[in-house]
């Protein structure tokens, strides 16, 4: 633990994190392994420990020296630091809880086929829903099991969208339980509550449909999404009188493929 250094900046820049590099190791202030971070873009030294219980982040202003100014490139970063699993992360079968809410929401069949990836978050009370760039996590969204609020909480930083599926169909919906519960029929794609983003506009560029499928009272929402994808992608809007995720399986089947037919 940290005990010599008199702030967090004064520990950051006695790491002496090159321009351009990474720096990974112990967080110096909450003792967990290999879950403090650094990255130095030229400007700033910023910094994260990426430990659930831990709140050090911040950035510190680089001490130029007379090497800063040889000529290095300043690379594109879009996102700092790479996501780190917290350790609160189980295997979901590990919770009957979080078992039986996938049941409950038709997701079941989406993780025994491998289609999602799902944990439990054991001190939160989560059910983790993984985001992942070819197979490999870069995000997690989990779903709170009991009555607090946010009801659904976004782990990392990333804008990579949540979905499921293979399809070059696309329905977007509201969130990862309503994406993973089609994913057998279309590519359930979540919006997370959130507008959409431009990098989200090139992540949906490869399916030659997209339907907006929000529920009735997100109709506001669902005209502005369809208006803001039109321009560059064929898009549809659907109007549901129930949540996908919560219709019976043959229903919700044969609306998907009357709608999307």
């Amino acid at each position: 633990m940290l005990t010599v250094m008199s702030s967090t900046h004064e520990y950051v820049e006695s790491l002496g994190v090159p321009i351009g590099s990474r720096h990974r190791s112990d967080c110096a202030f909450c003792g967990h392994k290999n879950s403090f971070a650094a990255y130095n873009d030229g400007v700033y030294v910023i910094f994260k420990c990426f430990h659930a219980d831990c709140n050090v982040k911040g950035r510190v202003r680089t001490r130029l020296t007379p090497e800063a100014f040889t000529s290095v490139v300043k690379p594109e970063v879009k996102n700092s630091f790479e996501f780190v699993l917290p350790d609160t992360f189980v295997d979901v079968s590990k919770s009957a809880h979080a078992m039986q809410y996938l049941k409950s929401v038709n997701c079941m069949d989406a993780y025994l086929h491998g289609t999602i990836r799902v944990m439990y978050d054991k001190r939160l009370n989560r059910v983790a829903f993984m985001i992942r760039d070819r197979k490999r996590p870069v995000d997690a969204v989990g779903r709170a099991l009991a009555d607090i609020k946010p009801k659904w909480y976004r782990y990392g930083k990333s804008q990579q969208l949540f979905t499921a599926g293979t399809s070059d169909i696309a329905v977007l919906v509201e969130d990862c339980a309503s994406a993973s519960c089609v994913s057998h029929m279309v590519t359930g794609v979540a919006m997370l509550g959130t507008s959409i983003l431009k990098d989200h506009i090139e992540q949906l560029k490869k399916y030659s449909t997209i339907y907006v499928a929000l529920d009735k009272d997100a109709t506001q929402l669902a005209l502005k999404t369809v208006q803001t994808l039109k321009p560059s992608l064929n898009v549809r809007m659907l109007i549901l009188e129930q949540d996908l995720k919560n219709m019976e399986g043959e229903r919700r089947d044969e609306f998907i493929r009357r709608k999307t037919s």
